[in-house]
């Protein structure tokens, strides 16, 4: 639960990020530019998501170190961010 509400604290209200939904660590990210695009930007530095729909999707291992869920997250608001 807390690394679940710690990601949605992070992701709301960044530039480039519409909503985040789902249950615990299951979590759906709306972007506004296209999805696949954010992937190969995470990808490309060491962040695996995956697309479902037009949504980024999360799930993170439950005992997932916090050190590399911050890494994984200031990659992902990154690459939301970015201008294409």
């Amino acid at each position: 639960k807390e690394k679940s509400n710690f990601i949605r604290r992070e992701l709301t209200g960044v530039r480039g990020v519409k909503s985040v939904s789902g249950l615990g660590l299951m979590l759906g990210v709306e972007t506004e530019k296209d999805a696949g695009e954010i992937i190969r930007l995470c990808m490309d530095q060491g962040v695996l998501v995956i697309k479902a729909k037009n949504k980024i999707r999360l799930l993170p291992a439950l005992n997932i170190p916090w050190d590399l869920l911050k890494r994984a997250l200031s990659v992902l608001k990154e690459a939301c961010a970015t201008e294409t």
